[in-house]
């Protein structure tokens, strides 16, 4: 498991809430779901419930579903009205139905292989209503990884309350298996302009991209049918976005 997710949780939620205009892209997803007369939402990779506070405060009824028990901690501190599950996205079971199921933030680059797409897709398109629609994202793997090629240093800072965070990342190819790619990071705090750098931790991944034409196989074979495809500008990486409708 990412130690971005887990270990480092906090330091996730104190610099994505800077990094992320979390209002604006809520704005954009609930206008999605409002086309399509959305009202129960099943959001898979909830992490600290950054959606799911502008979800309740807007009438949906949610649920946010996510692997990790320190994000979830973070999600019902925040929200301890919330409904929140732990669980694998590719591999759960809830007993309900949905009219969406939202899957944002590029979480999709998680699911390195073939089955793990698959099963996801299929877990989704169970806890769907007939009819009921998949909203979710991923990276362009088209226009992203030309970008990293041989690699690319990126540094983003963020302050907080008179403390200084910032994160070094390192991108690279991978491309041992589909269009995978390897992000090497450091995550450092400065408490006082002249204290030293701590050293918080290192997270080390190979996450995955996509191109449209994969996305578009792969919904094929788990019984969707796309409605909808939008390019997006998002946070450190080209984005698609698409909207499936359960096909029976």
């Amino acid at each position: 498991m990412d130690k971005l997710y887990t270990d480092m949780a906090r330091v996730y939620e104190i610099m994505y809430r800077q990094f992320m205009d979390y209002d604006s892209e809520f704005s954009y997803y609930h206008a999605l779901l409002q086309q399509n007369n959305v009202k129960s939402v099943l959001e898979l990779g909830c992490g600290a419930g950054n959606n799911a506070e502008r979800m309740l405060q807007n009438g949906y009824d949610y649920i946010g579903l996510d692997l990790s028990a320190d994000m979830l901690a973070l999600a019902r501190k925040r929200l301890p009205l919330g409904v929140f599950v732990q669980a694998d996205m590719s591999d759960f079971y809830l007993n309900r139905n949905f009219s969406a199921v939202l899957l944002v933030g590029r979480t999709t680059a998680y699911l390195l292989t073939n089955s793990a797409i698959l099963n996801m897709l299929r877990c989704a398109r169970q806890h769907l209503v007939s009819n009921g629609i998949l909203v979710f994202d991923v990276i362009d793997a088209f226009q992203f990884l030309p970008t990293i090629q041989p690699a690319l240093s990126l540094r983003h800072t963020v302050e907080d309350n008179g403390t200084t965070y910032w994160r070094d990342s390192v991108f690279s190819c991978h491309l041992e298996t589909a269009w995978t790619w390897h992000w090497a990071a450091q995550y450092f705090q400065q408490n006082a302009t002249d204290a030293p750098a701590q050293l918080l931790g290192k997270d080390d991944n190979i996450l995955r991209s996509f191109t449209a034409d994969e996305i578009r196989l792969f919904l094929q074979l788990s019984g969707f049918e796309v409605i909808a495809q939008y390019p997006k500008d998002s946070y450190a990486f080209p984005t698609w976005v698409f909207v499936a409708r359960k096909i029976g």
